[in-house]
């Protein structure tokens, strides 16, 4: 056994001879990668270390950027969080921990009514079993050099639109599924269909977005998956006949998105039809803008109400309040690399007012 799979090292490397088998050195290698995708599931709370085990997330608590009372949790167990003979959490013992932000992440955990051994997970399924699939789109993940989404700021988008694409592009949307993966206590499922609400669920394949997909009259290959889409999008993109068509598709893709956020918080539901005009009307909008109103250009965007009534006359009048926002993606859109600001004083100047103004509840207006 020794001269075929060689002897076991650390974790994530395979000692062997000569003759140890490839296929387990290469398994060795990605070990470590595979593991770090995984998490304690609770039982008694007797094996797991609350500082350098992930139990909450996949991340270890002394690598969250939170404050925790160090020496009060040096060596500490889980179990040592549960009240005294029972199947809850210690409220005091957490306030005396964790701050109330991490402190509410642990009362999400569900904790067992018996006590059983605590279990290793994945941390995305929150089973014991794990298929090849998962540790395949795991190490392709961490394999792949970046996406290109460059292409998503230079087509003439509105700065939130185009944030909106890029967060599509990289799976990042907020979803029922990420939120109840990251321990947010909401059910993992859309309210319409019952199934996982994952990016493309929510976007595609939900039969509320369907419904609102037909009524576009863009090919159903284009928008029958994630992946698909963006394909699809960049292709239209790089077309000058067809830039049109790569913002139209945009806006009824976000504003599938904000229709799906009104159903969850209570407002009142849209229909598919209404989606689709206001997708058209935003996507008229983009297009007719000139050149001095480009959207990717912040700063030459808004303007003052003075300035607005003195020079300009109006086809269509825009209210925005969150002008940062828009300054950040119009910054992204145009930089590279990383940036780091430590403190207020460090701001742009632009970027300054436009904080100083959303909080203050102003309202920006922009001439089309």
């Amino acid at each position: 056994m020794i001269a075929r799979y060689g002897r076991a090292g650390s974790v994530g490397q395979v000692v062997g001879g000569r003759r140890a088998s490839f296929m387990w050195r290469e398994v060795g290698r990605y070990m470590h990668m595979a593991l770090t995708h995984t998490r304690w599931l609770i039982g008694d709370g007797r094996s797991i270390d609350v500082m350098e085990d992930p139990w909450v997330d996949a991340l270890p608590l002394r690598l969250w950027p939170t404050m925790i009372s160090d020496e009060e949790t040096v060596g500490l167990r889980v179990y040592d969080l549960f009240r005294p003979g029972e199947a809850g959490w210690d409220e005091d013992r957490l306030g005396q921990l964790f701050g109330e932000h991490l402190a509410e992440r642990v009362r999400a955990l569900p904790v067992p009514g018996s006590a059983g051994p605590d279990v290793r997970v994945w941390s995305t399924t929150c089973t014991a079993s794990v298929r090849v699939g998962d540790v395949s789109r795991v190490i392709q993940q961490e394999s792949e050099l970046g996406r290109d989404c460059g292409w998503v700021w230079r087509f003439g988008l509105h700065q939130r639109v185009a944030l909106f694409l890029w967060k599509v592009a990289w799976d990042r949307l907020p979803t029922s599924l990420v939120l109840s993966r990251r321990g947010v206590s909401i059910p993992p499922l859309c309210p319409s269909c019952e199934t996982e609400e994952s990016t493309d669920h929510v976007l595609f394949q939900c039969v509320w977005a369907q419904s609102a997909w037909r009524l576009s009259g863009l090919p159903e290959a284009a928008w029958r998956r994630r992946d698909y889409f963006l394909e699809e999008v960049r292709g239209w993109s790089g077309s000058h006949q067809m830039r049109s068509v790569a913002i139209r598709a945009s806006c009824i893709v976000y504003q599938i998105w904000l229709a799906r956020n009104a159903r969850v918080f209570g407002e009142p539901s849209l229909s598919p039809r209404f989606v689709m005009e206001r997708a058209r009307a935003q996507a008229a909008e983009i297009l007719q803008a000139g050149p001095d109103h480009r959207p990717l250009t912040a700063q030459d965007i808004w303007g003052s109400h003075a300035a607005l009534a003195a020079s300009h006359t109006a086809r269509h009048i825009y209210r925005e309040a969150n002008g940062a926002a828009d300054w950040v993606a119009s910054y992204v859109a145009n930089h590279s690399g990383s940036t780091l600001w430590v403190g207020v004083d460090d701001l742009p100047g632009a970027f300054r007012d436009l904080l100083f103004a959303d909080s203050a509840g102003c309202i920006r207006t922009r001439v089309v």
